[in-house]
C-alpha cells in the first residue's frame, strides 16, 4: 500500500475515533452552540459549534503538537510525518502545521483534492514536510 493510501486510512481510523468520542459526549451532554446564519442565494445557513468540531481539533492539536504529529491512525498505518531533509519536525513546525491543517478544514473540497491529485496536502507544501513509512509502537 502506497503512502498516499496508508495517509487516507490513517484519517479515517481518526475521524472514526473522533465520531465514536464525540457521538458518546453529545449523547450525555449538550453543547451545541448556535453562532449566527449567513445567506447565500437566498438560502440560509446556521453555523455554530458543537462537540464533533471540539473533538476534532482536541484530537489533532493534542497528537500534532504533544504528539510528534503522529495520531492514533497514523501509528495504526505505520507512518509520520518528517521535514523535507527527513529530520523530525521541531515544535514550531508541528504547530505550524496544525494551525494550517484546521484552515485547510475551511477549504475541505480544495484541500481534499489537492491531496488526491498531488499526493500531499496544503500544510506539506507550506510546512515543507513529507509523508514516511515507519515502524511505530503506541508506547513511544
Amino acid at each position: 500500500m502506497d503512502v498516499k493510501t496508508k495517509r487516507i486510512f490513517a484519517l479515517i481510523i481518526d475521524l472514526l475515533i473522533i465520531a465514536t468520542i464525540s457521538t458518546l459526549f453529545s449523547g450525555l451532554f449538550n453543547i451545541e452552540k448556535e453562532l449566527g446564519t449567513f445567506t447565500v442565494f437566498e438560502q440560509s445557513f446556521v453555523y455554530g459549534i458543537n462537540w464533533s468540531v471540539l473533538f476534532y481539533l482536541m484530537y489533532f492539536i493534542t497528537f500534532d503538537v504533544f504528539g510528534n504529529s503522529v495520531t492514533i491512525g497514523k501509528q495504526f498505518m505505520k507512518i509520520k510525518f518528517v521535514a523535507i531533509n527527513n529530520e523530525e519536525l521541531t515544535l514550531k513546525l508541528r504547530i505550524k502545521r496544525s494551525v494550517l491543517k484546521t484552515i485547510s478544514l475551511l477549504f475541505l473540497p480544495i484541500s481534499a483534492v489537492v491531496f488526491l491529485l498531488n499526493g500531499f496536502s496544503l500544510e506539506d507544501k507550506f510546512c515543507n514536510t513529507n509523508t514516511i513509512e515507519e515502524l511505530h509502537s503506541f508506547s513511544n
